[in-house]
């Protein structure tokens, strides 16, 4: 399978600098400075955003005016040359004191009496870049990350049927690990050369980032290792996948080689259950918050005692692999009360841990779309149940 990757055209840039234009002038921002770290999976959205351009391996500041062209501005100036050619943004420049050089092109504009909103304060722009804004800017700033956050986690068309078409691919890919584990344990292969050969099928298709994560044991996976594949009880094959467009998705495959228990199949066949309910309700309009406790409620109807997670049940997800808003059942002082709107992108995978010792969780990992009338799966037709092997 081949996965068909078209660059977005200048409408879809003009879409995305509308939407976040929109937002700047209901919080009466006059310009934002928005960070990008790119040797960081989350560091990355904001820059590939605005610039449609993927940032690996390079720390870097974007001055976006309310009005006029934007600013760039890279630790790298090979890379910085790159996207003035390739992407969305044409005023670049390289330099290692990002700090400096984003208030030295902000001083020749004279700004006076306005406002300018900071995002990536909080976890991506560098203590040392940040200090030198703040201490020597004669301008008023405050954090705006929240607010190109909510515009983010709202995807055009385009950005929906990209997503599909990494899920296509992603399916195809768990489905042949799945065709393929039993004959690489009788040839005695281990966890990493089954993984690096299953994701060449990934890489082929222009991929650009992937993690990866293998689990033989209950509740227990991390990235594969030199081990030989055991064949005992259960593997649990998950992966986080970035596309070409920069977009992300987490996809998971449960395969069982004994009976599966009584227990675990009751608890999946539950959460699916409510999972189906949850869609339904995740209407447009609904908050996070809301969609959570409908959640909540419906477990406990089971009989599940809610304190035996952990993780969040819901975070967004696009061209990070985990953005904003969250959810977290265990601790909702750290969850996003976000209204949801049609075309948000969230990831679900509330990790409750099984009650019974030797009993496996559900490991239930979806990406889905909310819409006016109730939110659908990413995957369409993906199978979540244990598959016997």
């Amino acid at each position: 399978m081949k996965l068909k990757y078209n660059i977005p055209e200048l409408t879809e840039r003009n879409i995305r600098f509308k939407n976040l234009r929109k937002a700047m002038a209901n919080n009466d921002l006059y310009a934002l400075i928005i960070g990008g770290k790119g040797h960081w999976w989350t560091g990355r959205g904001y820059f590939r955003y605005l610039t449609d351009f993927h940032l690996w391996g390079h720390d870097g500041l974007i001055y976006f005016p309310i009005e006029g062209d934007p600013y760039l501005v890279l630790s790298s100036d090979a890379v910085a040359k790159k996207i003035k050619v390739r992407g969305w943004v044409k005023n670049c420049e390289g330099s290692l004191y990002l700090g400096e050089k984003i208030l030295k092109y902000i001083d020749k504009k004279k700004i006076k009496g306005k406002i300018i909103g900071i995002v990536g304060e909080e976890n991506i722009i560098s203590y040392r870049d940040l200090n030198t804004i703040k201490n020597n800017l004669n301008i008023e700033t405050v954090s705006a990350s929240e607010i190109f956050d909510k515009v983010k986690m709202v995807k055009t068309e385009w950005e929906v049927s990209e997503i599909y078409k990494l899920w296509d691919l992603a399916k195809y890919t768990l489905n042949q690990f799945q065709d393929h584990v039993l004959e690489y344990h009788k040839k005695n292969k281990t966890q990493i050369e089954l993984s690096s050969d299953i994701t060449k099928i990934l890489w082929g298709n222009g991929i650009r980032d992937l993690l990866i994560f293998y689990g033989d044991e209950k509740d227990n996976y991390s990235h594969p290792k030199n081990t030989k594949i055991k064949i005992k009880n259960k593997i649990r094959y998950h992966l986080e996948i970035c596309g070409p467009s920069g977009h992300w998705l987490e996809i998971t495959k449960n395969l069982a080689f004994k009976k599966v228990h009584k227990l675990e199949e009751k608890i999946m066949k539950d959460e699916l259950l409510v999972f189906d309910e949850m869609l339904q309700f995740m209407k447009d309009s609904v908050t996070l918050k809301q969609a959570g406790a409908f959640y909540e409620k419906k477990l406990a109807e089971f009989g599940y005692d809610m304190h035996k997670q952990n993780g969040f049940d819901f975070h967004g997800q696009g061209l990070d692999t985990i953005e904003k808003p969250f959810y977290n059942s265990v601790i909702p002082n750290d969850s996003e009360d976000w209204d949801l709107k049609k075309n948000v992108a969230l990831s679900y995978h509330p990790k409750r841990l099984s009650l019974d010792k030797g009993i496996w969780s559900t490991g239930i990992n979806e990406d889905i779309l909310v819409k006016r009338n109730g939110a659908v799966k990413f995957s369409e037709d993906w199978q979540h149940n244990w598959v016997q092997i």
